[in-house]
């Protein structure tokens, strides 16, 4: 299985071998390029299409805020230019970020400080996304559940048993009616023969949309939105977004 060759540490050391910019987040295609306009429009489109179905109750909304949390946040480009285009005007949103690259998650600071100074920005975890939450230890988790998880280009650093428990454990953390967005480059698939395919360059998998969908399922999702993005560069892989619900709500 090309998951089986996933490396941690290869993972985050080529990440700080890059540029803590949008360029190397992106992997060269920056702001010299339209890709990150597009896919951020892309991302916005999506996420607005599902507002009538992540409603929750004004109690939770009191108790918890509306809380998100974008996993493998690079220098914040999607939290700073997606997340907090949702609804800018709710003084209730409450950012928090993970990223294990060093480099990264010191330019997430510079990058976010609008948001610190505005009180919104919430709790940066400098860790993977397979220690997180039961490796906090600074009690940050206490009492926290979010409106919307954000997972966009970082689930292929994760084999797929670990990324199953990881979306396990981030249902256990939604508010009643929360939501997951899965933002990732996948394969077409159009038998059950299709592979996922193995970056030995960042120790990183691609998986098939089939595989995608399996996994969900496995850890206890209903599949209730999902899109290609549009406008990306052929030579990229797909780009599919995913809107995913915990199956016992």
């Amino acid at each position: 299985m090309a998951d089986a060759n996933i490396n941690y540490n290869t993972a985050v050391s080529y990440w700080e071998s890059t540029s803590s910019d949008v360029n190397g987040v992106l992997g060269g295609y920056g702001e010299q390029t339209p890709v990150p306009v597009v896919e951020q429009n892309g991302s916005l489109k999506f996420v607005r299409k599902l507002k009538s179905r992540m409603l929750i109750s004004a109690e939770e909304e009191q108790i918890y805020g509306k809380r998100m949390m974008d996993f493998g946040a690079g220098i914040g480009r999607v939290t700073k230019n997606v997340l907090c285009e949702i609804e800018p005007k709710n003084p209730n949103m409450r950012f928090d970020l993970l990223e294990p690259a060093t480099n990264f998650v010191m330019k997430m600071h510079d990058e976010l400080n609008p948001l610190k100074e505005a009180g919104l920005l919430g709790d940066i975890y400098h860790m993977g996304m397979q220690d997180w939450p039961h490796n906090v230890t600074d009690g940050s988790m206490n009492n926290k559940k979010y409106w919307l998880i954000w997972c966009q280009w970082c689930l292929g650093q994760v084999p797929d048993n670990e990324l199953i428990y990881l979306l396990e454990r981030c249902k256990s953390l939604l508010v009643k009616n929360g939501t997951i967005i899965v933002k990732e480059n996948t394969i077409n698939s159009y038998s059950l023969e299709d592979q996922d395919e193995f970056d030995p360059q960042d120790s990183s998998v691609t998986r098939t949309d089939d595989k995608f969908r399996w996994i969900f399922e496995k850890a206890g999702f209903n599949l209730i939105a999902c899109e290609k993005q549009k406008g990306l560069p052929a030579e990229l892989f797909p780009v599919r977004m995913y809107a995913l619900k915990p199956r016992d709500n």
